[in-house]
């Protein structure tokens, strides 16, 4: 007769796979505080982006509403590994598209707005998709690293990632513009907002349809969706929001300066340092002095305005998560249409714009195109290189 019980060896193949499937969406937790400070134990003087990558812990979602649970697709571990497609109307002819009221462009009218957050991890490099956002938040996760949650309303961009895990501030963020969330999974402490919010919650964790693994990378850094694909789901699990995406950015558009600014640096900490070189009509973004490239293109990333957003912020939970204070008023930096100045920020509840002011007090008025929104730690260091 067969002996049914599991031998030692066999108990540690079982432990080893699941160990690897509950990789999928791990958020690299560290423990340093807002702009860059080591977390405990780093050598000093050495970035974070150079040390081996923070233990990954799983993140686990939120229970999954009766209504969700009978189509949630397969498991985490069973994700394609290839591009898929969601059923999503389009593409409109060419002559029948509209002004894209956040670019100026042209773009297809069936396209809807949707958030998702992508991850900035030196592993995590160079991302996908976010060349082709109509507006990208750069904001601090952990451990002095930053994390991006980008905006496609006239794009129909067709990789965009690594798909990473929620913050609380990113739910404040979405909730602005009304924008569908666009995630994988996150701590109970990062969910919450989202159902407080009542933003529309596509989160591959609970739902997995219309997202892939890359075999190319290594989990958890490999996620990608699409935007039609994120518009598909967001239609699916709609019906329970109340919030309706924002109609266009709250700024105005611009002419460009004749004498455009040569440069803007922004210093999130000691050892991370984004910044925009002028280079015809448009800012090219580096990371640590190197190009930000686009993984599908190979180009670099490209840019028309750079808002940075000074915020109160502090470790405020045990994983080194951050509490950033988004909502009241502070100090900004403009760098629009080539013209650089000092300015403010004011946001007067969650579900209100944010208003980007001149040092005179008049709304910001951005150039045409694609903007990038810095939100950066009060003792961040900011500096631009004027025209001569």
């Amino acid at each position: 007769m067969r002996n049914e019980r599991t031998s030692p060896f066999g108990r540690a193949v079982l432990l080893a796979l699941v160990v690897l499937l509950c990789s999928g969406c791990a958020a690299g937790r560290g423990s340093a505080p807002p702009g860059g400070t080591p977390a405990q134990g780093q050598p000093p003087g050495e970035s974070p982006e150079s040390l081996p990558e923070p233990t990954q812990v799983e993140e686990q979602p939120a229970a999954i509403p009766p209504e969700q649970s009978a189509s949630a697709g397969p498991a985490a571990s069973e994700r394609p590994t290839a591009p898929v497609e969601l059923k999503w109307p389009g593409p409109t002819p060419r002559e029948k598209w509209a002004d894209c009221p956040f670019t100026s462009g042209k773009y297809d009218p069936v396209n809807t707005l949707v958030a998702v957050v992508v991850e900035n991890s030196s592993k995590a490099r160079p991302q996908s998709g976010l060349a082709e956002a109509d507006i990208v938040y750069e904001v601090l996760a952990e451990g002095g690293i930053t994390r991006f949650l980008a905006l496609f309303h006239c794009s129909s961009c067709k990789v965009i990632g690594p798909v990473r895990s929620t913050r609380p501030y990113f739910a404040v963020i979405a909730r602005e513009w009304g924008a569908p969330l666009a995630h994988c999974g996150g701590d109970p402490k990062d969910i919450v907002p989202i159902r407080e919010l009542g933003l529309v919650d596509v989160d591959e964790l609970r739902d997995g349809r219309g997202f892939w693994r890359d075999l190319s990378r290594q989990m958890p850094h490999n996620l990608y969706v699409s935007a039609n694909n994120v518009r598909s789901r967001a239609r699916e699990v709609s019906a329970g929001s109340s919030v309706s995406p924002v109609a266009g950015p709250p700024w105005g558009f611009g002419d460009w300066a004749a004498v455009p600014a040569k440069r803007l640096d922004v210093r999130y900490g000691p050892k991370y340092l984004v910044s925009y070189a002028y280079a015809e009509r448009g800012y090219t973004r580096h990371i640590n002095g190197e190009p930000h490239r686009d993984r599908e293109t190979g180009k670099p990333i490209v840019v028309s305005n750079v808002l940075v957003q000074f915020t109160n912020s502090r470790v405020a939970y045990p994983d080194g998560g951050l509490e950033i204070e988004l909502v009241g008023g502070g100090k900004a930096a403009l760098l629009t249409g080539g013209r650089f100045e000092e300015g403010t920020w004011e946001k007067r509840s969650p579900s209100e714009p944010t208003v980007f002011r001149t040092k005179d007090g008049e709304p910001a008025r951005c150039a045409p195109g694609r903007t990038w929104i810095q939100v950066v730690p009060a003792e961040a260091v900011v500096s631009a290189t004027q025209a001569n």
